[in-house]
C-alpha cells in the first residue's frame, strides 16, 4: 500500500481498488470528516468512499489522532501520516508484518467485532 495516497487522484483510487482486490479485509480507524481542515474534508471523504467500495470497513471515531490501518489481521500501518488526506506531506508511515502483533493492535483499538475472523 502506498503511502502517498491522494483520493482526489484516478491513479490512486485505482491503487486502493487494487489493494482491496489483493486482500481480504481492510479495516480503517479514522476521525470524523468535519474533524479535518477544509480542504482535507473532501480528500477524506473520497477515501472513505474509494475503501468502502472495495470492501473496506471504515470506522470513524472521534477524539482520537490515529493513523492505523490493519489488513488481513497480518498487517499493520501505522505513523503520523494522515491515511486519507494526504497531500504533499512529509509525515511517515510504517508497514509492520505480523499476526500477533496485528491481533494485539485489533484488541488495543477494540474492533475485534468489525473484524472477519
Amino acid at each position: 500500500m502506498s503511502v502517498h495516497y491522494r483520493p482526489t487522484n484516478e491513479q490512486s483510487t485505482s491503487y486502493i481498488t487494487d489493494a482491496g482486490k489483493a486482500t481480504n479485509h481492510i479495516l480503517i480507524n479514522t476521525k470524523p470528516p468535519h474533524e479535518h481542515q477544509q480542504d482535507l474534508r473532501i480528500q477524506a471523504n473520497a477515501g472513505m468512499i474509494a475503501l468502502q467500495n472495495v470492501g473496506a470497513t471504515v470506522l470513524i471515531t472521534g477524539g482520537h489522532h490515529r493513523k492505523v490501518a490493519v489488513l488481513d489481521r497480518r498487517v499493520i500501518y501505522e505513523g503520523s501520516l494522515n491515511i486519507l488526506s494526504q497531500n504533499d506531506s512529509c509525515e511517515i508511515m510504517r508497514r509492520i508484518e505480523s499476526s500477533a502483533l496485528a491481533t494485539d493492535m485489533i484488541q488495543f483499538l477494540k474492533v475485534t467485532r468489525f473484524v472477519n475472523s
